[in-house]
């Protein structure tokens, strides 16, 4: 093996993965997607209820106002998770996204990776969050927690990223998301990078109607730049471009490979060999 092809130390690889097999996982990074987002609505429901913004001029003839927030423990798919809920002095404020004695948040998950994921358009978000309230709310309402739900999905986008991630992991979830009045499955790019200190960050949430060759090589394409930009080899972005039209031509003649060897998914091969013997499918 040449100086050029060793540049990666097998024992710092082999501490990163422990690591990624002890975190909390794919769930730990749900869950903190989750609370920055229902927080953001949480504010935006208050800021409704009382008429006016943090710090604004008092538009209520109560004279009511925030009041700090207090703690609430939730429990949804990917475990359990503190919320810190704004309150106000008249204790009137009642949040619709979240009952004051609701503990259980089914869906969740589904719900809020739809929402960060790119692809969505503000129509599109603007009933998926109607999808997540679940109970009829005002016009209003709607409007102005998108607005809020835009704004932390838009700084989520945009925040920087590590220098470097040695290990990037790419995956597709089918998730419920509503669309034109209508709830179907649509497909969610995950690309999670995890970092030399082993912690791991979502690069990127992409939504596609269905699964396909060509999204996945605009998820790679658009994330694999900045996570080879400080590597050996790749310290230019022509560089990296090459890395990553030579990674891109790996995966399709591997592809290619198993065309040629006449390869099939499981599922695919049993019902072809089914078919050509005669035998029921699928089996009862």
């Amino acid at each position: 093996m040449s100086q050029d092809d060793a540049f990666f130390d097998p024992q710092l690889l082999d501490q990163l993965l422990d690591g990624h097999r002890t975190a909390e996982g794919f769930n730990g990074l749900l869950k903190q997607l989750s609370k920055g987002l229902l927080e953001r609505a949480l504010e935006a429901e208050l800021t409704h209820h009382l008429g006016h913004e943090r710090g604004g001029k008092v538009a209520n003839e109560a004279r009511n106002v925030r009041n700090g927030k207090s703690k609430k423990t939730i429990q949804a798919e990917f475990g359990q998770m503190e919320l810190a809920v704004p309150r106000d002095r008249h204790s009137e404020f009642e949040p619709q996204i979240l009952p004051k004695h609701q503990r259980r948040f089914e869906g969740l998950d589904e719900k809020i990776l739809s929402l960060y994921a790119h692809g969505m358009t503000t129509r599109d978000i603007q009933s998926q969050l109607q999808t997540l309230y679940g109970v009829d709310v005002s016009p209003a309402l709607i409007s102005e927690g998108t607005d809020a739900v835009l704004d932390e999905v838009q700084a989520w986008r945009s925040r920087p990223l590590e220098a470097v991630y040695p290990i990037v992991s790419l995956d597709c979830l089918h998730v419920r998301i509503r669309k034109d009045g209508l709830v179907a499955p649509r497909a969610v790019y995950t690309a999670v990078g995890i970092t030399l200190e082993g912690n791991k960050d979502v690069l990127g949430l992409w939504v596609s109607d269905t699964e396909g060759a060509k999204f996945w090589a605009r998820g790679v394409a658009s994330r694999a730049p900045a996570c080879l930009s400080t590597t050996p080899r790749t310290q230019t972005s022509v560089r990296a471009r090459q890395s990553l039209r030579r990674f891109l031509e790996d995966v399709y003649n591997e592809e290619r490979l198993h065309s040629s060897l006449g390869y099939r998914p499981p599922v695919e091969f049993e019902a072809v060999y089914a078919q050509q013997q005669n035998l029921p499918y699928p089996v009862a």
